[in-house]
């Protein structure tokens, strides 16, 4: 086993929070739960979260064009109170104002986004963004996709104030499951 899986296993990350939450589509809190204990292989990285990654600079770089918002790439981040909840966050604004997620999407996820310019993104990437919002303290999220199929379209949907209500009733959920699966894993 590779020192990133064992790495990895050793907390909850921004994109495990749905799924302990119950609603994700693409993982489950049993899931977690097996793949932190090592009971399950490790998930093979799909051949769109390759592309994604690849595309990440490009998606930088029409963000801050769009936006004219400046961009730096931090480092790992942890929440102040469960330490064991963590983030590789994408992109922070240099003012620190915003947290900036790029997301791709092909022909078959187009219909879980809304319109542009509207928070209507799917639950899984909302949870995402708040559980990023609580581990930076950073009270704004941009979701910055850029569509795979379609000439030239991106989207930004802001995720922020509108949402607090949502937001909080998860995370106080999503904290609640946190500290029960931390003491189960022992996590230091």
């Amino acid at each position: 086993m590779s020192s990133d899986t064992e790495e990895r296993r050793s907390k909850i990350g921004g994109s495990d929070v749905a799924a302990i939450m119950g609603l994700s589509k693409y993982n489950t809190k049993l899931g977690v739960y097996l793949d932190k204990k090592a009971l399950i292989p490790p998930p093979e990285l799909k051949n769109i979260m390759h592309v994604g990654l690849l595309l990440e600079p490009v998606l930088d770089r029409a963000y801050r064009l769009e936006t004219g918002h400046a961009t730096i790439a931090p480092e790992e981040m942890f929440h102040k109170d469960v330490p064991c909840l963590s983030g590789h966050i994408d992109r922070i604004t240099t003012d620190r104002q915003r947290i900036v997620e790029f997301k791709t999407a092909g022909r078959y996820t187009y219909h879980k986004w809304g319109k542009p310019g509207t928070n209507d993104v799917p639950t899984e990437y909302l949870i995402q963004s708040a559980a990023y919002m609580a581990i930076a303290n950073i009270d704004v999220t941009d979701l910055f996709v850029g569509f795979l199929d379609e000439d030239d379209r991106k989207q930004l949907a802001s995720i922020d104030e509108l949402n607090t209500k949502q937001i909080a009733s998860m995370s106080s959920e999503l904290f609640t499951q946190l500290f029960y699966i931390e003491r189960d894993l022992q996590f230091e």
